[in-house]
């Protein structure tokens, strides 16, 4: 048996072959990330940029390695969700560190407790999911007046986002801090996270991906296959590599060679395997 199968489960053998020029790239980026976290003593010091920042690049590691391994079995439209969720986490540690860095930093952290206090209020018009039947005490009334407190300060609203702003907005606001990057956000978005969408939402654009057509009408695709791989890893990997580098500016971090290394080895690779999904340059 060779190494390769020693060390990925044997239904992703065929896959990881396949794609192994992408594997290994990922793989690269993956060992400089724990090198960094080697090589350096990581504390947010109560510092809420630091803190989100944390907390973003280790669902960053987490939500690839899932892609990784989703790819290498043939699910790549369901990967797909995920690489549409890394985006998110791209354009929320973008935003978050652009202008009022700090203030934008607690305004983010404070909306978990806005969030604590509507999950509770949702509890209470089911109560037979809550422990208490839907009587309030001490516990949850620090939270209501925790979450009352956050809301009056930084206004925040049900079913909107911490930052009061869509994808979009946050998109087009990253970008106007950098013109030169030619809408670099607003582009992954329209291209990227809308086609994704439709994966997302099961919304009959994706249907192909799931059926073929012949006279006697439709028929399932129900085994892995090669679709979307390719893009899912590469993009995958390109949104980490933004999620390392703003983590490296806001923790004075020097490791800007071997991250345009492995930018332009990503990059090579995307125009030698006509990569249409991979991400702009931020």
């Amino acid at each position: 048996m060779s190494a390769i199968n020693q060390r990925i489960p044997i239904q992703e053998v065929k896959f990881y072959n396949q794609f192994r020029v992408y594997f290994d790239i990922n793989e690269e980026l993956v060992k400089l990330i724990d090198n960094i976290f080697q090589e350096n003593t990581i504390k947010h010091n109560n510092n809420p940029l630091r803190g989100t920042a944390i907390f973003l690049i280790t669902k960053a590691i987490k939500t690839n390695a899932a892609t990784w391994h989703l790819s290498a079995d043939g699910y790549g439209e369901d990967a797909g969700l995920l690489v549409r969720s890394l985006f998110n986490l791209v354009i929320n540690l973008y935003y978050i560190s652009s202008e009022g860095s700090e203030d934008r930093a607690r305004r983010f952290i404070a909306h978990h407790a806005f969030a604590r206090g509507e999950n509770l209020q949702t509890l209470k018009k089911w109560p037979e999911f809550s422990n208490n039947s839907g009587k309030i005490g001490r516990v949850e009334n620090k939270i209501l007046n925790e979450a009352k407190r956050v809301c009056s300060k930084y206004k925040f609203k049900p079913k909107k986002s911490w930052s009061g702003k869509s994808i979009l907005e946050m998109a087009k606001s990253i970008d106007s801090q950098s013109p030169s990057k030619n809408n670099a956000m607003e582009k992954n978005y329209d291209i990227l996270y809308n086609y994704l969408s439709d994966f997302e939402h099961s919304n009959i654009m994706a249907s192909g991906s799931y059926l073929k057509a012949d006279k006697k009408g439709w028929y399932p695709q129900i085994n892995p296959s090669d679709n979307l791989l390719k893009e899912n890893l590469a993009t995958s990997t390109g949104f980490l590599l933004m999620v390392l580098d703003k983590f490296c500016d806001i923790f004075d971090l020097e490791y800007k060679t071997p991250l345009e290394d492995i930018l332009k080895k990503l990059q090579k690779i995307g125009k030698d395997k006509n990569v249409v999904a991979f991400p702009e340059e931020v």
